[in-house]
C-alpha cells in the first residue's frame, strides 16, 4: 500500500503544515484529512480574498505531491484555490465574469479556452494605443496559471498570453571588434583578450567564419555547431594561439619562447536555424517568465541576446585559466602544459555554457519542461 512522504519543511504556511502534519498519523491522506487541511488554510483569513499566494503554494504542493489522495479530494482542493483566491483576485470585468459562471465546478480545459477568450476584448493601453491584452489581463491570467497545478493548463495559458501580448521588438545587434578587453597573464607577462560580438547569423544570411582570418599559428579552442531547422543558439568561442619556442637539442629544455600559447580572442555569436528569426516567439526559459510576459519580451532574439549577456558577465567575472608553462621545462614538460591549459579553457567554455542554460533555459516554462512536451 502506498504510504506519504511529505517534506513537511517545504510547506511554508505554519497552520497547513500543523494540519498536514496530523494528517499524516496514518501516511494518507483520506478525505476528512484533506478538508482539515483546507479549513486550516482558510482559517486566518476574512472578506473575499480567503487565501494567499503562500497559502496557494503550499495546497498545490500537496496536491502534486501526494501518492494517496483521491482525485475528488485533489478537485476539491483545487476548487478551493480557483473559488477562494484565484477567481476574487481577478481584477479585469470580461476575465472576472466569465470566471463566476465558474465558480460552482472545478474548470476543465475548454472552460479555460473561454475564460481567456474573454480577455480579448480591444482596449486602449496607458498611452492611448489599442492593445489586445491590457496590463490586468496579462496579469489576471498569469495568476490563473500559476493558480493550477496541471501541466496542460499552465502551458495553454502561457502560450495564449504569448501570441496575444505585444511584443517587444528584439534586442539589436551591434557587431563590434571589441566590446570589452578581459586583463590576463602568464610566465610571458601581462596581456589583453578582446571579446567580439559577431553579426548574427540565420538561414537567410551566410555564416561568416566565426574566426576568419585565423592569425597564423591559432586554433580554435571549441566549435560551434550550426543550430537545427526551427532552433536558435548563442556561442562563445575561444581562440588561442600555438606555442613556437626555441630549445636546446641536448638537454631537451626551453630556451627562448617566441610565441606564448596564449588567448587571442572570446568570440560571442547568436545564430539562427532556418525557420526562425530573432522575431519568432521564445519556446521556453527567457521569454516566457512572468516577467517577460508583462513586458512583451517574448521574442527568441530577446532570449538569445539573454544567453549572450550571461556570456559577457561570465568573462567580466572569472579569471581565464592561466598557461603554467615557462623557459626553462624541458619541451614535453612545456607541451603538456599546453595541453592541460587547453583543457582547462574547454571546462571554462563548458561552465560558461552551463551558466547560461541555469539561467536562461530553465527559468520559465523550462527547457527540460518543453522537451517533456510541447508548447
Amino acid at each position: 500500500m502506498a504510504k506519504e512522504r511529505f517534506n513537511l519543511a517545504s510547506i511554508k504556511d505554519q497552520g497547513i503544515r500543523k494540519a498536514l502534519q496530523k494528517a499524516l498519523a496514518n501516511n494518507r491522506l483520506e478525505g476528512k484529512e484533506v478538508r482539515r487541511i483546507i479549513d486550516a488554510a482558510l482559517a486566518d483569513r476574512s472578506g473575499k480574498l480567503r487565501l494567499d499566494q503562500q497559502e496557494v503554494n503550499d495546497l498545490l504542493l500537496i496536491v502534486d505531491q501526494s501518492v494517496t489522495m483521491r482525485m475528488a479530494d485533489r478537485n476539491r482542493i483545487r476548487k478551493t484555490i480557483f473559488v477562494e483566491y484565484t477567481r476574487h483576485s481577478i481584477r479585469d470585468h470580461s476575465l472576472g465574469k466569465a470566471l463566476n459562471a465558474l465558480a460552482k465546478k472545478v474548470p476543465n480545459l475548454e472552460d479555460l479556452k473561454k475564460v481567456a477568450k474573454a480577455a480579448l476584448d480591444k482596449e486602449k493601453d496607458a498611452n492611448g494605443n489599442m492593445v489586445t491584452l491590457t496590463k490586468n489581463e496579462i496579469n489576471d491570467l498569469l495568476l490563473l496559471k500559476n493558480s493550477f497545478s496541471k501541466a496542460e493548463f499552465r502551458r495553454f495559458i502561457l502560450r495564449f498570453v504569448m501570441e496575444n501580448v505585444k511584443p517587444l521588438p528584439p534586442p539589436a545587434t551591434i557587431p563590434t571588434p571589441s566590446c570589452m578587453t578581459i586583463e590576463t597573464k602568464d610566465a610571458g607577462g601581462n596581456y589583453s583578450v578582446p571579446v567580439v560580438i559577431k553579426q548574427d547569423a540565420t538561414a537567410t544570411i551566410s555564416l561568416e567564419n566565426l574566426d576568419s582570418p585565423l592569425a597564423p599559428d591559432t586554433e580554435l579552442v571549441n566549435s560551434m555547431p550550426y543550430p537545427a531547422s526551427g532552433t536558435a543558439d548563442t556561442g562563445l568561442v575561444i581562440s588561442r594561439t600555438a606555442p613556437q619556442y626555441n630549445y636546446d637539442l641536448k638537454t631537451k629544455k626551453i630556451t627562448e619562447v617566441l610565441q606564448w600559447p596564449r588567448i587571442q580572442k572570446c568570440i560571442i555569436q547568436i545564430r539562427y536555424g532556418s525557420g526562425t528569426n530573432s522575431r519568432t516567439l521564445s519556446g521556453y526559459g527567457r521569454g516566457t517568465t512572468d516577467d517577460d510576459l508583462r513586458t512583451g519580451n517574448v521574442t527568441l532574439g530577446h532570449h538569445e541576446n539573454c544567453h549572450r549577456e550571461v556570456f559577457k558577465d561570465f568573462l567580466r567575472q572569472h579569471k581565464f585559466p592561466i598557461f603554467q608553462g615557462k623557459v626553462g621545462h624541458t619541451r614535453a614538460q612545456f607541451e603538456n602544459k599546453a595541453e592541460l591549459w587547453t583543457k582547462a579553457l574547454k571546462r571554462y567554455n563548458a561552465e560558461a555554457d552551463k551558466l547560461g542554460k541555469r539561467l536562461v533555459d530553465e527559468v520559465g516554462y523550462t527547457k527540460t519542461e518543453s522537451r517533456q512536451k510541447k508548447l
